[in-house]
Formats: structure tokens, sequence, C-alpha cells
């Protein structure tokens, strides 16, 4: 394998359960990070709906072992995270709940041609790219925040703070954007939700890749 990965989650100093699920599975050359809105009884059993979604599409379904190429992981990523969808967002129906949904931020590698690879997103978890001491954001956040063009969401009317536009299981359809890009020997990928982002800058990021 041409690929190392490794994963952590942090519940951070202010809530006592993380809504955030992560799916890593390097034979398949996919890695996603999914970040739940909704609390306990929402958020948290959808961020996990959406990576065990992508986790069945890309082990256990018959269309598995021919997803070797990103045009072909991107269909059966989207597959699977329409389905994840339109089952969170019949749950929330049935329990009367609003607003629970998961952002999910995935990169898919190329099995064919190693020097290619896409990134899929929708919400406000980010994928960059750390090449040659640059660090770049690959993902563009489904925000408010974004839309309005503001860097910090602190200059927002509190209403508007942190509020994402586009999210699995708002809906009973998503859809994710796709982000091709180029895969050098030496790049360094980094999944994360906005746990991470919105705690520490990409200058500081980017020293602490370079670093470790």
């Amino acid at each position: 394998t041409y690929l190392a990965s490794a994963e952590l989650t942090d519940v951070g100093r202010r809530r006592k359960n993380n809504e955030d699920s992560v799916l890593r599975l390097p034979g398949q050359g996919v890695f996603c990070v999914a970040d739940g809105m909704g609390g306990v009884q929402g958020g948290e059993v959808a961020s996990q709906a959406t990576v065990d979604a992508l986790r069945s599409a890309f082990t256990d379904s018959p269309d598995a072992p021919f997803a070797l190429t990103a045009a072909a992981s991107t269909a059966l990523a989207m597959r699977a995270v329409n389905s994840a969808s339109r089952w969170i967002k019949a749950r929330s129906e049935e329990r009367g709940l609003t607003g629970t949904g998961s952002t999910v931020v995935l990169i898919a590698f190329d099995r064919t041609k190693p020097s290619k690879a896409v990134v899929l997103h929708a919400g406000d978890s980010r994928a960059y790219r750390l090449r040659a001491d640059t660090l770049a954001q690959l993902s563009t956040d489904h925000s408010v925040a974004a839309a309005a063009g503001v860097a910090d969401d602190k200059n927002l009317p509190a209403m508007f703070r942190g509020v994402i536009t586009r999210a699995v299981g708002l809906d009973h359809a998503v859809l994710l954007e796709e982000t091709p890009t180029d895969v050098r020997p030496g790049d360094l990928f980094l999944l994360c939700s906005d746990g991470l982002n919105k705690m520490v800058s990409d200058r500081h990021l980017q020293k602490l890749l370079r670093k470790h």
C-alpha cells in the first residue's frame, strides 16, 4: 500500500459527548469525517449512519469491487450518502426532530492512477492538503458565513453563526460537492470537522502538520 493514515477524535472541553464519526478504509483508498448536528438523539446518530452507509457501500455492496477509479468511487459514495440522507430524514420526521443531520467530507484515492483523488463534501467539515510546506484548503464551506464571504462568523448576526446550508439528512437527498485533486508523493491530507479548524488557525495547523 502507498497510503499511511491515522485518526483522532477529541470531545473537547465543553461537551460530554462527541458527535463526530470517522471512517478509514486504506485498502479501498477511502477516508471520511462526519460531524453530526442535533444533539445526542440526532447528530450522533446521523454522523454514524453516514459513515456506516459509506463503509457498507465500499466493503459489502456488489459494486464495491468495481470502485477502483475516482469516478466509480464518487458514484458509489453519492449513492451511499443519499441513502443515509433518506434514512436520517425519515427518522427525524418520525420523532418530530428538526435540524438533524451531518456534515460529511470524504477523500477517495484513484486505485488505477495513484496521482488522482477526489474530495466530496457537504457542510463545513473540511479537506486540506499539505504539499511542500504549503497548506491548501480543498473544500469550500457550505455555510451562511462562506456564502456571505465572511471569514469569521462572529461578524454575523447571532442567528446565522454556525449555520450550514448543506448537510446529510436535512432533506431526502443531498448534493455532494466534487473536487478533483492531484496527488504527489509526500502529500499529506487532513480531513476535519469545524471543531478543529474553528479552534486552530490554518497557519497553526500548517505548523503542526509540518512538525509531526
